[in-house]
Formats: C-alpha cells, sequence, structure tokens
C-alpha cells in the first residue's frame, strides 16, 4: 500500500482517489469508448480537441463540483513532444493557452462561478503544466496535479495563485522534478526503486528536452 509523505501544509486528501481516476479515464473518450468507468456521481458534461495541437480537456460534474482534467503527453504524438519542447523552456505552450480559453468557455457557458461552486483543475505531466496556468489566469484556483511537469519561471507565478494546488509525485519520476515545485508537494513512495532504470530514465529526459511522459496508472491511500 502506498502512503504519503507530507512536504507542505496539512490537506484532506480524500479527493486524491477521485481525481486520479478522472484523470486516468479521460484518455479513453479520444480512444474510442464513449463510456469510461467513472467515480460515483460524476458525469461528463463536456469534451475538447484540438487536432492543430492535440490538446485534450474534459469537464466533469457532480452536483455543484466540477472538475477539468488536462491529459498529459501521448507519446505517440509528435504535436504533443513539440509542445513540450517549447514547455522546456519554461514558457506556456499552445496547449497551455487552449486549457485556459477552455476553463473560461466552459465557466461562461455554464455559468458556474467558482465562488460558489467547488471546481478544481487536474492534470498529470504535461496536463499539469496546464494545470498551473489555468490556476494563474482564471477564476479557477482548486489544482490536483500528478507527476506534472514543473518548470516555469517562478517569479512569474505569485505564489497566493496556487495555495490550492496539490501535488502528488512518485518518488522515482523523473518528469516532475524538472524545475522547481509551485503550490505543495506530496511525494508517493514505490516499491522498487529500479535505480538503474531511473538512470537511464533521466538521460533520455534530458535528451528529449525534458518532455513529459504518460502517468502510470496506481492508487493513492491517505495516511
Amino acid at each position: 500500500m502506498n502512503t504519503l509523505k507530507q512536504k507542505g501544509n496539512h490537506i484532506d486528501h480524500t479527493k486524491a482517489n477521485v481525481y486520479l481516476q478522472l484523470n486516468n479515464v479521460s484518455g479513453e473518450y479520444f480512444t474510442g469508448n464513449p463510456n469510461p468507468e467513472l467515480p460515483e456521481g460524476w458525469k461528463l458534461k463536456k469534451l475538447r480537441h484540438h487536432n492543430r495541437t492535440n490538446f485534450k480537456g474534459v469537464l466533469y460534474t457532480n452536483g455543484e463540483e466540477y472538475a477539468f482534467v488536462f491529459l498529459g503527453t501521448d507519446v505517440k504524438n509528435g504535436k504533443d513532444w513539440a509542445a513540450n519542447a517549447k514547455m522546456s523552456l519554461g514558457s506556456p505552450n499552445a496547449q497551455c493557452k487552449q486549457a485556459v480559453e477552455f476553463c473560461n468557455d466552459m465557466l461562461a457557458e455554464y455559468k458556474i462561478d467558482p465562488s460558489k461552486s467547488k471546481v478544481t483543475a487536474v492534470g498529470n505531466s504535461e496536463g499539469g503544466r496546464e494545470v498551473i496556468e489555468v490556476l494563474q489566469q482564471t477564476l479557477v484556483k482548486n489544482g490536483v496535479t500528478f507527476n506534472a511537469y514543473m518548470r516555469v519561471n517562478k517569479e512569474d507565478y505569485p505564489p497566493e495563485n496556487f495555495e490550492n494546488l496539490i501535488n502528488y509525485r512518485t518518488e522515482n519520476d523523473i518528469v516532475s522534478k524538472c524545475g522547481k515545485t509551485i503550490g505543495q508537494d506530496f511525494i508517493v513512495p514505490v516499491k522498487e526503486k529500479r535505480r538503474a532504470f531511473k538512470f537511464i530514465l533521466k538521460i533520455f529526459c534530458l535528451i528529449q528536452v525534458q518532455a513529459g511522459v504518460s502517468l502510470p496508472r496506481y492508487r493513492l491511500h491517505s495516511p
């Protein structure tokens, strides 16, 4: 069983598995499965896919609670690698901008008020970087990331915008260690260290311009 090592203030982790499950199944909508298994009470509200950049965003609802999910890198898609290359410089790429547009469009279309409803942005790897941009530029101020790519120019991102950003990281993940973290970190230990594999992956990461990779499917357990 995985446990969490805390780096930051106390936070309730009861929703971690819910957001992780939403994150894990969201890609199925774009690969031919219109009815993936969702956490209890959650329903699909809206999908958005920009073919030009391969941005993929999903909006879910559970009563008056909403979750925006941004997908991580599709390792078979060259557009995602191009997006990662720009992201490695610390600047938001086109997918980040489209994530902001998607959030703003959905808030307006469905008259969602983040001051009255709980609205959370969720993403892994590259999608986690998009979460940062959403919290920076929209009214959404709750964020949850998994093994997110975090390289940003921190002077451009005031910490008060990220007080409710929680980052879950597996301790052997390389991508989430590229750059200093914004928000609060919680480390998920793994049983197998795989040191040789970690070293090879780190070299690969550096060669590939510190590009993001897809999040493995695992479950979080509160302490």
